[in-house]
């Protein structure tokens, strides 16, 4: 009996397994290639960081050999293949140095002479020397203000306060400032900053300096070039044995020192009976008086008696300072004959011949005392005076 043949029929993929497998194969190529890729910038991230060690090892070993770190890379330093590098010192005392794969841009590593660890970022700028000088009134010089960036910098900026300033606000300058202008007297603490033109601003500096600034009194005038109460000569005569203003025991004198305010006989309290209060403080010859006013001077022997140092001033339209003005005179460093900035700042007046210590100086700035140091023989001096 014959039975039925059948025939087989072969079956294709259908659309929809079609479409699966692509995207299998598209899954399983793309995690290979993803995987490829990461490897390969892995590998790039060991070059980068092996190079800018190697780069930190060169700086330090020329700086050693130079004592300044150089401006470009040192020659002896060789990068990987596609590995680009940049950066440099621009003033030997610091340096920062960039860099980044040719196939991965976008990731920039850098080091510097503060992080020799090499890490992911740009160059920042930074500050590498900062100092200041002497305070004249409200005006500090700057004498060193330095800094360094890979790709330049191009603004400076002193500030009183530790916040960063934005890279886009106001106050930037275009070259290192001479000097900084306060608004205020006080202790003020000034921070340098700078910025490239990334538009990165430097990190704080770790030593800001401190200043100790002044308000300058319009009634003084602390002998800058030109001014008529710079100095005045005066002289001061012999005292003799019976002068009873002279305290100098050896030429016979029995009398204190006396003070004078006014151009009329002495009086009350300055030419008193008695001495005036007097204090003593180790290591310093002689009369110690305390300042009552601001028109004191010393009194030279006369009927009436004379006194030179104020007339001088007063002739001048001017009068002696007080203790205050000395301190900010002291500041100034002013220069008066022989009155000499740091040593002799605090005299009223000094012998006109160098060497020679015949002074009226107030040495206890702190509590208001003059001391007289020899000032009673044949010389003329120089008298500081204020208007």
């Amino acid at each position: 009996m014959f039975g039925i043949k059948t025939k087989k029929k072969s079956h294709g993929f259908s659309v929809i397994e079609l479409l699966t497998v692509i995207v299998i194969i598209g899954v399983l190529a793309t995690v290979a290639f993803l995987s490829y890729s990461g490897w390969n910038q892995s590998v790039a991230v060991t070059q980068i960081k092996s190079d800018l060690t190697a780069i930190v090892a060169s700086m330090e070993t020329s700086r050693n050999f130079n004592n300044s770190y150089p401006s470009t890379i040192p020659p002896t330093f060789k990068a990987s293949d596609g590995i680009i590098v940049s950066g440099g010192s621009s003033d030997g005392l610091a340096y920062c140095m960039e860099a980044y794969s040719i196939k991965y841009p976008g990731q920039v590593y850098a080091v510097s002479s503060v992080n020799k660890d090499p890490y992911l970022g740009t160059c920042d700028p930074s500050v590498s020397v900062f100092t200041v000088g002497s305070v004249i009134d409200l005006t500090v010089p700057i004498t060193y203000f330095t800094a360094v960036d890979n790709v330049g910098v191009t603004g400076y900026m002193i500030t009183e306060s530790s916040s960063s300033p934005l890279a886009g606000g106001s106050g930037w300058v275009v070259s290192a400032p001479s000097s900084y202008t306060t608004s205020s007297a006080g202790t003020k603490n000034l921070y340098p900053w700078v910025k490239d033109a990334n538009g990165n601003v430097s990190d704080v500096f770790g030593s800001p300096r401190s200043v100790v600034f002044v308000t300058p009194d319009p009634n003084w005038n602390n002998g800058r070039p030109g001014s008529v109460l710079a100095g005045k000569q005066v002289y001061n005569r012999d005292l003799t044995s019976t002068d009873k203003y002279s305290d100098n025991s050896l030429i016979g004198g029995t009398g204190k020192l006396r003070w004078k305010t006014s151009q009329t006989s002495c009086a009350e309290p300055q030419c008193s009976a008695t001495a005036p209060v007097a204090e003593t403080h180790p290591g310093h010859v002689g009369q110690s008086v305390l300042v009552a006013d601001n028109s004191t001077d010393f009194a030279l022997s006369g009927s009436p008696p004379v006194y030179p140092a104020r007339d001088a001033c007063k002739a001048l339209g001017g009068r002696l300072p007080t203790l205050a003005e000395m301190v900010e005179m002291g500041n100034q460093r002013s220069w008066y004959g022989n009155l000499k900035p740091h040593t002799d700042y605090t005299n009223y007046w000094t012998a006109t011949v160098a060497g020679a210590n015949f002074t009226a100086y107030a040495p206890f700035l702190n509590n208001g005392s003059v001391d007289i140091y020899n000032a009673l023989f044949s010389y003329s001096g120089y008298v500081r005076c204020v208007r």
